[in-house]
């Protein structure tokens, strides 16, 4: 499972319904033969679970009983932002490969900077997308169920808390 978090006023609240919007992640390691290398990963989707569909927000969803007219109206916020989100995954990935290309050759210190600089653009822009699907989809919430998805929210951060302990 993964979703992105947002802090607002100090409180931070977890994106699930906007989750599933970053797909990949560049990690820099420092091997021992001393050369830096980026990996992008992506998460796995479970064979047995259709492209596109989250279990997690789908038992939301379900928690929060939302009405047919709600649902319709998640789904298409839903595709709004797929669909404006699409070519910046694309741009993030073929960054995050050029950023590989740059660290696995002799690429100077200033070059190798700007192309982090521009994935930490596009990174910021998806999250700013991600928050933007947030906010419409809170605002087709009734108030209890804004209140209740708050208290999801909570279990949810907690859950999450226990299982990277163990």
């Amino acid at each position: 499972m993964y979703f992105s978090t947002v802090s607002i006023l100090g409180t931070t609240m977890a994106l699930t319904l906007a989750a599933n919007l970053v797909p990949t992640a560049t990690v820099l390691s420092y091997p021992q033969d001393g050369l830096f290398i980026a990996q992008t990963s992506s998460p796995q989707r479970p064979e047995n679970r259709p492209r596109g569909m989250n279990n997690s927000r789908e038992r939301l969803i379900e928690q929060l009983n939302l009405t047919d007219d709600q649902k319709s109206k998640v789904a298409a916020i839903r595709q709004k932002y797929q669909e404006k989100t699409k070519k910046l995954r694309e741009t993030l990935r073929s960054n995050e490969q050029e950023l590989n290309s740059l660290l696995s050759n002799n690429a100077s210190d200033r070059d190798i900077r700007a192309k982090h600089q521009q994935i930490s653009r596009n990174r910021q822009e998806m999250s700013n997308l991600q928050f933007e699907s947030f906010l419409e989809i809170r605002q087709v919430l009734t108030p209890a169920q804004r209140k209740e998805f708050s208290q999801l929210m909570q279990e949810s951060r907690a859950n999450s808390r226990n299982r990277g302990r163990q």
